[in-house]
């Protein structure tokens, strides 16, 4: 289901969507950061007025009576931040908004096959790789990363990163790796339909976000057993605990980014510390049952 209202597309994520045509009730899931605000409320109108044609037409496909008034709506949140940032001057504010955490399938990660990024890469046998996974794109803050790898390699000389994924940067990135001569130690392959099972041959992932809702691909890093380099924007502090799971900075800070990658590059063991400890706090706190539950959750407190 979709809605190609202008302004809804620009600020709600449909992970997903129920409509009950004859109470008359919406779930739907939010990623919110500062950069959406301006158009929420107008956003939230939007998708009111294109529901009501909808419902109209399902309650007639189920023989329903059809609800001719406005759909009621709880707004769940992914994350503690997206639900914070809700702007306070909208009606949906109080009692109607609830957190329930982006989940991810930990099992099935667990047993997917590892693909050896050293090999697919041609990358020299056991040298570190650190890897970010994000759509290029201003807000994921890649040219952060990149502007730290030259600190980084004063330190540890022979680490490389590997950035994957696609979007409208990617030549903007791609100059200034090649401004900096780092050709060599900084990869930008693209999208991968595997990118899982080559992240699960790496040694560190990094999220260099300057907004974020929660960042899933934080979680598939941490179900893998991956120590996590981030920053401090939106929900990610949510889910990696600095000196617990990985090292937190705070966001568009090149220097502290490096210092953290270089931490973690010389002390494998306290990575793989990080990695086990990121590895039970996904189990435990995002799993996938966890988001169902949550998501039913919300919709029972409707009355549905």
């Amino acid at each position: 289901l979709s809605m190609n209202t202008a302004n809804a597309s620009e600020v709600f994520n449909y992970h997903a969507l129920f409509v009950h045509p004859s109470d008359k009730a919406l779930v739907t899931r939010l990623d919110i950061d500062r950069r959406t605000q301006g158009v929420l409320e107008e956003a939230t109108v939007a998708v009111k007025q294109a529901l009501r044609p909808l419902l109209r037409d399902l309650a007639e496909q189920f023989g329903v009576k059809a609800p001719y008034s406005t759909p009621r709506f709880r707004l769940q949140g992914s994350s503690v931040y997206g639900t914070q940032n809700y702007p306070a001057h909208t009606p949906h504010q109080h009692g109607r908004i609830v957190v329930v955490h982006d989940g991810i399938d930990v099992e099935k990660i667990a047993h997917r096959q590892a693909a050896d990024v050293h090999a697919e890469y041609w990358l020299p046998h056991g040298v570190p790789v650190l890897v970010n996974v994000g759509a290029l794109v201003a807000h994921k803050g890649q040219r952060f990363l990149i502007d730290a790898v030259p600190t980084v390699l004063r330190e540890v000389p022979d680490a490389h990163r590997v950035i994957f994924g696609e979007g409208e940067l990617r030549v903007t990135l791609v100059r200034q790796v090649k401004h900096l001569s780092l050709e060599k130690r900084v990869l930008l392959p693209g999208f991968r339909e595997d990118v899982l099972s080559l992240m699960k041959s790496a040694d560190l992932f990094v999220m260099s976000s300057i907004t974020e809702g929660l960042g899933s691909a934080v979680l598939d890093a941490m179900a893998m057993g991956l120590a996590v380099v981030g920053t401090r924007a939106g929900g990610i502090p949510e889910a990696v605990v600095p000196g617990e799971t990985g090292e937190l900075v705070e966001p568009g800070d090149a220097k502290a980014l490096a210092g953290a990658l270089v931490k973690l590059l010389k002390e494998p063991d306290l990575r793989r510390t990080y990695g086990e400890a990121g590895r039970l706090r996904v189990a435990r706190q995002f799993d996938v049952e966890h988001l169902v539950d949550g998501t039913l959750s919300a919709y029972q407190q409707l009355g549905v």
